[in-house]
């Protein structure tokens, strides 16, 4: 059922998109992100299932739709922010993230000691996602100048980096971990 909602949700989000429908639905419905967690959940859901076509075709149209929606991110910051923001930077960056979960996924770089760096790296990944917006750039906005940006972005990175961190193991992990049982017990009812 999950795997349905992902596959629909992706679709609306490209025809939003592409359609260039109200900006506050697009945010509403998370739609210009809509890419990056379902390539995220595709990916999962190869490996917990097994690879099935629609899966493959999953996979791909979320690469795609990652690849346009940080071009569209990048040109969104450039003009609100003013902030200089390379699209093909982004799209670089998303391309070695892909090429990575595929490395993974094919067992193709055997991670050894690795996969526990890789796990972890993993969980703060969404809380480091969300922070990076809201926290670095206004830190970067109110701190950054020419004379000092040597100094202030990677202090940024770090702090944003360690806050994620923070907000992973110290919030979201004991939640999670109090709320699991809870969540099963309601899922096994069905």
């Amino acid at each position: 059922m999950f795997e349905k909602f992902v596959r629909i949700w992706l679709a609306a989000s490209a025809l939003l998109i592409f359609y260039e429908v109200n900006k506050y639905i697009i945010y509403s419905l998370n739609a210009d992100y809509s890419g990056y967690f379902s390539f995220g959940t595709s990916v999962y859901f190869v490996l917990r299932h097994g690879f099935t076509r629609a899966r493959g075709a999953l996979v791909m149209f979320s690469i795609f739709m990652m690849h346009f929606q940080g071009v569209l991110e990048a040109s969104r910051i450039e003009s609100s922010a003013g902030l200089p923001h390379s699209a093909e930077w982004l799209i670089l960056f998303n391309s070695i993230v892909v090429m990575g979960f595929f490395c993974v996924l094919f067992k193709t770089i055997p991670l050894g000691k690795f996969g526990a760096v890789a796990t972890a790296l993993g969980l703060v990944s969404y809380p480091l996602h969300l922070l990076h917006a809201l926290i670095g750039y206004v830190f970067l906005d109110r701190f950054l100048d020419d004379a000092n940006e040597y100094l202030i972005i990677p202090l940024c990175v770090v702090t944003v980096f360690l806050m994620s961190c923070a907000l992973t193991y110290m919030w979201e992990r004991p939640v999670l971990n109090a709320l699991r049982p809870w969540v099963y017990k309601i899922l096994r009812a069905d």
